[in-house]
């Protein structure tokens, strides 16, 4: 939602105003280039962060350093040791956040953070999807701007494809591989898509099986994808088949046919 939304931070925040500090996941640094609105970025590890106070006390210096006039949150489910860390130490005038979802802390951390924000939006409707609550979290900041995400790549003719995302580091998450390939069956041949499968290394998906499950080809690029390449590979698919990652919100702002599973 973020990183789809430069152009209302640039009026949210006018450059000759405010200077635009993003601390971020390290996972997300291919999402943000040169057009980004942000003059500086700090990428962390948030693990590292959490577990390592060697990696974590320069970055606490140097994020405080900036005596930041305003500090926003911008995730829904907050965690303790990573971002409501970085908006406690930034010690910024305004310190603000949603309420958030299932956060990810026990409740005495929970009532404790709460102390560290001046500002906290109300906690968004349970089942309400992210992508819908982040832009209303984003509209409450700055009423009267536009804040819709957008996806950079715009197609007028969607390719003959559906992406799937069943498998997970965790096998709990992963489908069946008999039901995926059910799934493709019904995408290639009831709908003419060609399925192509897509997540990052190690996620547990035996192409082998899947292959003698099906009579058609299934194009395989799990772990062959930058972020950015993934994000075009979503945009300009006919349809997403997800289970709860990523992928799939991104999927939702891209306002293509999806299913979560």
């Amino acid at each position: 939602m973020l990183f789809r939304s430069y152009s209302a931070i640039e009026r949210m925040f006018p450059p000759d105003e405010w200077h635009r500090v993003l601390v971020a996941s390290d996972r997300w640094t291919q999402l943000v280039d040169d057009s980004s609105p942000f003059d500086e970025r700090i990428h962390i590890e948030p693990h590292k962060f959490a577990v390592d106070p060697r990696y974590r006390y320069p970055l606490m210096r140097r994020i405080r350093a900036f005596r930041a006039a305003k500090a926003i949150n911008c995730r829904l489910t907050r965690t303790y040791v990573w971002d409501d860390s970085v908006i406690r130490v930034s010690r910024a005038n305004e310190r603000i956040s949603a309420a958030g979802r299932d956060n990810l802390m026990t409740r005495f951390q929970e009532r404790v953070s709460e102390r560290w924000y001046t500002r906290l939006m109300p906690e968004a409707p349970r089942g309400e999807h992210e992508i819908v609550s982040l832009e209303k979290y984003f509209a409450a900041l700055s009423p009267g701007i536009d804040v819709s995400p957008r996806m950079p790549t715009r197609v007028s003719d969607r390719s003959a494809k559906a992406i799937f995302f069943a498998g997970a580091t965790d096998p709990g998450r992963r489908w069946p591989i008999e039901s995926l390939a059910e799934a493709m069956r019904h995408a290639h041949d009831r709908h003419g898509l060609t399925p192509v499968l897509c997540g990052g290394p190690g996620e547990g998906i035996p192409m082998d099986r899947l292959s003698e499950l099906v009579s058609f080809p299934i194009e395989d690029l799990v772990g062959k994808l930058t972020l950015r390449e993934l994000e075009t590979h979503i945009a300009s698919a006919s349809l997403v088949v997800s289970n709860d990652t990523g992928a799939g919100h991104m999927a939702t702002v891209a306002e293509i046919g999806r299913a979560h599973v």
